[in-house]
């Protein structure tokens, strides 16, 4: 059972995968490899259907167009998908800056940021949404540090939110931020690059952009309504810790409750 765990937990490899693909593909090795269980079998139950219709299965020619895209596909973009949350040991992957870069701001002084470096390690792991999450309570901690702003923005574009990303990306240039070459080249700022406000942002000197009124009007409303969510939350959880030390009793809880879902 250990033995079974450690396997699942062990990070894939892109060009096993392609290589299985391309010999083994017909049989969904690949498919399994990659912990695909259901298109494992979906290719092995394709393969058994087809293999006496036609010369060469129908899974066999998945397998070689999944060997193409594996040979062919990022290393970003095969961890997210296939090692999501594993901690993946590389030496030249493309990381946020994980230092804080100097600032013109007076720094914070004696007082360390214990959610940039869970920030920098969930991100690492590919875990972009939780990376964010602590991220943005780091900026509680420093609102003026041109690293965190930089690996926001490196998030945000990899969630493909453009309005949050160029304008982190813009404060951190604000902040002292000089290393233009990291963004014209980060794998991670390769979504805002694409973007046709991108070189506008660029000759401004990566400070100004212009988006969308209609869709920085969405963004700002789907903001406001996921802070409304976090609020909810951290009420409905202050409750339940209520009822744990007795404080509030089962009825109590419940009205409480219905009054917070209510508003």
């Amino acid at each position: 059972m250990n033995y079974r765990r450690r396997d699942l937990d062990r990070p894939r490899n892109k060009y096993v995968a392609a290589i299985m693909a391309l010999f083994f593909g017909a049989f969904g090795v690949h498919k399994f490899y990659l912990r695909e269980v259901g298109g494992g079998i979906f290719y092995v139950m394709l393969m058994m259907m087809s293999s006496g219709a036609f010369k060469i299965p129908i899974s066999g020619i998945l397998g070689i167009i999944d060997a193409i895209r594996l040979f062919t596909m990022s290393d970003q973009e095969f961890n997210f998908r296939y090692n999501k949350g594993i901690a993946i040991p590389q030496k030249n992957a493309s990381r946020p800056i994980s230092t804080p870069v100097k600032s013109t701001s007076r720094p914070v002084l004696n007082r360390s940021n214990p959610y940039l470096k869970s920030g920098i390690k969930k991100y690492k792991q590919y875990d972009i949404d939780g990376a964010i999450i602590d991220f943005n309570k780091a900026l509680d901690i420093n609102p003026n540090d041109p690293a965190i702003h930089f690996n926001l923005a490196c998030a945000y574009s990899l969630n493909e939110k453009k309005e949050l990303g160029f304008r982190h990306l813009s404060r951190a240039v604000d902040l002292g931020f000089k290393d233009f070459n990291k963004i014209l080249t980060h794998d991670d700022l390769a979504f805002l690059r694409i973007q046709k406000e991108f070189d506008k942002f660029k000759d401004s000197g990566y400070k100004n952009w212009d988006v969308d009124p209609k869709e920085a009007s969405k963004i700002k409303e789907d903001n406001n309504n996921s802070q409304t969510d976090d609020v909810l939350l951290s009420q409905l959880n202050r409750l339940v810790e209520l009822r744990k030390k007795g404080i509030l009793n089962e009825a109590e809880f419940e009205l409480e409750r219905k009054k917070l879902l209510r508003n």
